[in-house]
């Protein structure tokens, strides 16, 4: 197995000394804790090369993008690139792209008074190059479900790489988690980043997705700094599992299509225990397979082939802007609620699991994902 291990060259404002990001919400749009769950200071959350240009990635500028221009810039080898800098503010990032400087080690920005002098980091699309690779970002997940979901990718879609966004865990250390993914049979490379960018506020009291910025710098941060090579990338969340049904595998599904991008609809699974001998237990996803007949599809969620998938690609959380897509209704992606973390609050902790009299829509149960369960090997658990 191996591991790469990746330096960031952020750029984080001081309150004291910077003008700082404005938050784009109205006042009565934003809930309790808006403001205190708001990036105000992230500029910039890397600095790499991408195959043909520099990437300076972030939140989106908005305000900071004159301050950027007007009393600051770019400089490279002393010289002035702000005026060839293309600046986009787009679908929750903030992309900053200069031609490449094939001889550039390094790159300054003067914003107001101050400069920050940072390396301009590497791609590694030969880490990942021809691997199928689980992507996500998480925060303080019990290691035993990051353990069951990695192994059944490597069951049932020929998962041997991960690329894992870890968002300043503190239930556990970047080695701790490197050590758990090294002992899961069938992983051939793995990359845990230290991922310090806030995730930012939801949608509050109304649903305006308008600042939640951190998710959405990791994954175009996976696809233009790391899985332009690679053959798979399954981008999804610690409490989801997608399954086929005559269990196909999605690298071998996107294969075989022509579109780069691979959609398929989620079911969720209700935050129970399926049987009284599994409520007291620590959770994993195969204790629950229920799920309400009338509430049962929701958000959908994709897989891509980063070889085929467009350079100006946007990947939203449950979609892909720039891309025809191959929408799957033989994929269904179970979303287990007894896995949920209380992360809306600002709280990671598993939430409160319910009892079965709790529902009054028809429960049905989900054979299929549990027949999948059967073929998971969970002797590592004891």
């Amino acid at each position: 197995m191996e591991f790469l291990n990746i330096q960031l060259s952020s750029i984080t404002l001081d309150s004291q000394l910077n003008t700082l990001r404005i938050p784009p919400r109205k006042e009565e749009e934003q809930q309790s804790n808006y403001k205190e769950l708001f990036d105000y200071s992230t500029l910039f959350s890397d600095i790499y090369r991408t195959e043909t240009s520099i990437e300076l990635l972030g939140p989106p500028l908005m305000n900071l993008k004159s301050i950027l221009q007007n009393n600051g810039g770019l400089f490279i080898n002393g010289r002035d690139y702000t005026h060839l800098a293309k600046f986009t503010d787009n679908y929750r990032i903030g992309k900053t792209i200069i031609p490449d400087i094939r001889d550039a080690k390094e790159i300054q920005i003067h914003f107001e008074n101050e400069i920050f002098t940072r390396k301009i980091q590497p791609n590694h699309y030969d880490f990942f190059k021809d691997h199928n690779v689980l992507v996500t970002q998480q925060k303080d997940n019990p290691l035993e479900w990051i353990s069951y979901w990695v192994r059944f990718h490597v069951k049932f879609h020929e998962v041997d790489s991960i690329l894992l966004y870890d968002n300043n865990s503190i239930s556990y250390t970047t080695s701790q988690l490197e050590g758990l993914l090294s002992s899961i049979e069938g992983l051939k490379k793995v990359c845990v980043i230290k991922w310090p960018i806030p995730f930012g506020p939801t949608g509050g009291p109304k649903s305006v997705w308008d600042s939640d910025f951190g998710q959405h710098q990791a994954w175009e941060h996976a696809l233009t700094r790391f899985l332009f090579q690679a053959n798979c990338a399954i981008i999804g969340d610690i409490d989801e599992l997608p399954a086929h049904e005559d269990n196909s595998s999605i690298p071998s599904i996107l294969s075989a299509i022509d579109e780069p991008v691979l959609s398929y609809k989620r079911r969720q699974i209700i935050e129970v225990a399926s049987c009284d001998e599994y409520f007291n237990l620590p959770r994993l996803h195969c204790y629950s397979h229920l799920y309400e007949k009338d509430k049962s599809v929701i958000a959908p969620k994709y897989s891509i082939n980063p070889k085929k998938i467009a350079r100006n690609s946007h990947l939203l959380v449950h979609q892909v802007i720039g891309n025809k897509v191959n929408h799957s209704d033989k994929i269904i992606s179970r979303h287990f609620g007894n896995l949920r973390m209380d992360w809306r609050n600002n709280n990671y902790v598993p939430i409160k699991l319910k009892t079965i009299d709790m529902f009054s829509n028809e429960l049905l149960e989900d054979n299929f994902i549990r027949d999948c369960f059967s073929q998971i090997n969970t002797s590592w658990l004891k």
